[in-house]
């Protein structure tokens, strides 16, 4: 009984207020909804792009580390050569000074190639540092401190030319 008092005391909502607080009130819901959603897609497409420029610079690093190190057994060879060629002046032998100077301009060469290599490896590791590693990917950190190693650990371009 006191049920039924109350439900006829209560006003009644105007018909007109209830279709607008419908109407608005779902379109709220849609705008809010949407908002979401595209943040959430954004998320998506910001990742999305890190991982392929992620991507891009590691095999631009492993193309890089590769080209460095076929330099580097290059002028291996060539300080090798230059050693061999070095002790024969030092015997007596000056019919090698042709040879020795040839290999002279081979080792420029060499070192003037190895420079925009190292440039660009600077341009390529410098954007993956900012990039950063890929989340719980410990292969990725792997392969920065690997080539640091490596990369730290080459003769710059003056000390070959010494």
């Amino acid at each position: 009984m006191i049920l039924a008092n109350t439900a006829e005391q209560a006003p009644a909502i105007d018909p007109t207020l209830l279709a607008f607080l419908t109407i608005f009130g779902a379109a709220g819901v849609t705008a809010i909804a949407g908002a979401v959603l595209a943040f959430w897609q954004s998320r998506r497409d910001h990742k999305r792009w890190e991982r392929e420029h992620r991507y891009d610079g590691f095999t631009r690093v492993l193309a890089l580390a590769d080209r460095f190190a076929l330099h580097r057994a290059e002028g291996a060879d060539m300080m090798a050569q230059s050693e061999a060629l070095q002790a024969a002046v030092a015997a007596g032998d000056t019919s090698v000074a042709g040879e020795l100077k040839e290999l002279g301009e081979r080792m420029r060469e060499n070192i003037e190639s190895v420079r925009p290599i190292q440039a660009e490896l600077g341009d390529v590791v410098s954007a993956l540092e900012i990039l950063g590693p890929n989340s719980g990917s410990s292969r990725s950190a792997g392969i920065r401190l690997s080539l640091r190693a490596a990369f730290s650990s080459a003769p710059s371009p003056r000390s070959m030319a010494e």
